[in-house]
């Protein structure tokens, strides 16, 4: 097993500059030997998102086509977080731009790297969003998101059966999952 002084990090050439991303070739040098990868650095710093609870037992989901996976995902709401803004701040206006809803409360459950193989960010807020009002829901004319709210139970068979693949949602619906339980008391 190697320790961090055993890398050295990094040299990067630009090989790609887009509005949302920069490509880059990365080198470090790992107990001597080089390692090359490609990486890519989102021009927003990280992201944000939330598990909207309208009750303890029911949860918002929206479904949108995502021109990147060329196919409509079961997601919860998130988005990008620009330099200079608070995360709650950003996470309130993705609720009201997605669901339509504002929270009374927005605690942060985890944070998670989103691809760190390839994605250099730091990694994505992952909050709960409960004591949700409804709000002027703020959607882009440009955008079509079709919300919907589940019981928690069916949204985790929903992962189970397939239906949701986004890895951040999976990721913070189960998280939530645990967290809940273990503050019930049944977590194991």
């Amino acid at each position: 097993m190697f320790s961090r002084a055993d890398i050295a990090c990094c040299s990067d050439e630009v090989r790609y500059e887009g509005d949302v991303l920069v490509a880059l070739r990365r080198k470090a040098t790992q107990a001597g030997a080089t390692i090359t990868q490609d990486v890519v650095r989102l021009r927003a710093r990280t992201g944000v998102c939330a598990v909207p609870l309208l009750t303890p037992t029911r949860v918002v989901l929206i479904r949108q086509y995502h021109v990147a996976a060329n196919t409509e995902l079961w997601t919860i709401p998130m988005g990008a977080l620009p330099d200079g803004i608070d995360p709650q701040t950003q996470m309130q206006y993705e609720l009201a731009e997605e669901i339509g809803y504002v929270a009374d409360h927005l605690t942060l459950i985890g944070r998670s790297h989103v691809l760190p193989g390839y994605v250099a960010n730091e990694p994505a807020y992952i909050f709960v969003a409960d004591g949700l009002r409804p709000t002027v829901r703020t959607t882009p004319e440009t955008l079509t998101i079709h919300v919907d709210d589940f019981e928690v139970s069916h949204a985790l068979r929903m992962i189970v059966d397939g239906a949701i693949t986004d890895a951040r949602t999976v990721a913070a619906l189960l998280l939530w999952n645990h967290v809940s339980a273990f503050n019930q008391g049944s977590a194991p």
